[in-house]
């Protein structure tokens, strides 16, 4: 059973498994992230955690492994899709994210930039992958279907860290 929450329940569980889990380091993140699993199990008596990794076998077996220490089941509803395809159908079926964080090959210029037809190009062109599963980008969703309103986004400014550029929302 999968359950869907209010858009109002999910930023309230964005914002606190941010602030729970933002601060961390990367030697601390896995114990972070398995605890913030438990948190959510416990209040949310959820039973398994989706994900939206592609084909990178580390990521699955990382998913799988604090899910599992969590005593959750990691769900993978993406897995071994082709990655342009899953593009192309997240925007016709109304799917709107925008880029919130990329590598320095990318550049900051791309942060704040819609995932859209005309992006998707642009990415290819750069021999990015269009999904970012190689981590050259992170998106945040929104607006989709599920959503009753688009998520309106804050103001923000760019930041860089090490090889990484990211939007900080004021």
């Amino acid at each position: 059973m999968i359950l869907i929450i209010s858009l109002r329940a999910i930023w309230i569980l964005l914002f606190t498994v941010l602030a729970f889990t933002i601060s961390s380091s990367w030697a601390a993140y896995e114990s972070m992230f398995t605890h913030a699993l438990q948190q959510l199990k416990d209040e949310f008596h959820i039973k398994s955690m989706v994900f939206g990794d592609i084909d990178l076998d580390a990521h699955r077996e990382w998913e799988e492994k604090v899910c599992r220490t969590a005593g959750l089941t990691a769900q993978l509803p993406l897995w071994k899709q082709d990655r342009k395809t899953l593009v192309l159908e997240m925007l016709a079926a109304g799917i709107r994210s925008m880029i919130v964080s990329c590598n320095t090959t990318l550049g900051d210029s791309f942060l704040g930039r819609i995932l859209d037809e005309q992006l998707i190009p642009e990415l290819e062109a750069r021999d990015i992958d269009v999904c970012g599963e190689g981590g050259e980008f992170h998106t945040v969703v929104l607006d989709c279907p599920l959503f009753r309103q688009p998520l309106e986004v804050p103001a923000f400014r760019k930041v860089q860290h090490e090889n990484y550029h990211f939007l900080q929302f004021n």
